[in-house]
């Protein structure tokens, strides 16, 4: 289950919907958590810049 971050971050999210589609909706809305918060942050990080 290893992802492959060299292909670039659209490749990376997509093999983190494909795995998280694998397990089951409980995954998948952990998942969508997970990469707003990570956007969320991002975007609270360049506002600071």
């Amino acid at each position: 289950m290893a992802i492959r971050i060299e292909q670039g971050p659209e490749s990376t999210v997509a093999e983190l919907v494909r795995l998280a589609e694998e397990k089951g909706g409980r995954v998948m809305a952990d998942v969508a958590t997970n990469l707003i918060s990570i956007v969320m942050v991002c975007a609270v990080t360049l506002q600071g810049i």
